[in-house]
């Protein structure tokens, strides 16, 4: 089961880097290395070749490089949020990790180009549009339930008070400060 999982993964990381070629000439430096990526509950060690891709890593292949990657961070990742780097934990060689940093920020699938080929451009374009939206529709959906919430708590409910009063109340709090400054002032000249 591990072996092709590391198979289908090599594939899949091969794929991307295929029309990448500053990607892989980023990797040639780091051929030879390993790296164990442990997505709970799988792991998968991929070497890098000497061309600048991956392959399975021999079966005890001590890793050069170990990345944690938490399932909802790769969820995160897939929905287009480039972040994922910072959630991430890695360990091992620094610069080897500093260059899987940079292509995981800056190596991009494009879907779109692998679906033409199956179905012709037009409804690649529309399906990638389709999908698009879809991929928006949480973000969207949370928006509004967030403003939904906001409204119901200040103006149905009333247990927080809308902005507008906040900021007549902060308003007026500043101007009975200025006006009691004022106030002293002029007692301490009537007292001089």
């Amino acid at each position: 089961m591990a072996a092709l999982l590391a198979e289908a993964a090599a594939a899949a990381i091969n794929h991307l880097l295929a029309p990448a070629d500053w990607a892989r000439e980023a990797l040639r430096a780091h051929a030879g290395q390993v790296v164990l990526l442990k997505l709970p509950p799988l792991e998968v060690a991929l070497a890098v070749t000497p061309e600048g891709c991956v392959a399975p890593a021999q079966a005890r292949a001590e890793p050069d490089l170990r990345v944690d990657l938490p399932p909802a961070d790769v969820l995160r990742a897939l929905g287009g949020d480039a972040s994922l780097s910072g959630l991430s934990r890695i360990d091992g060689d620094a610069v080897f990790g500093a260059t899987l940093r940079h292509l995981a920020h800056n190596l991009r699938w494009d879907f779109e180009e692998d679906l033409s080929r199956l179905v012709g451009d037009v409804a690649a374009h529309r399906g990638a549009e389709w999908l698009r939206a879809l991929a928006r529709l949480p973000g969207a959906s949370a928006a509004r339930l967030s403003a939904a919430s906001a409204e119901y708590v200040t103006e149905e409910a009333r247990l927080l008070p809308p902005r507008a009063e906040v900021q007549a109340w902060m308003s007026e709090v500043d101007r009975l400060r200025d006006d009691l400054a004022r106030l002293e002032a002029r007692l301490a000249r009537l007292q001089a």
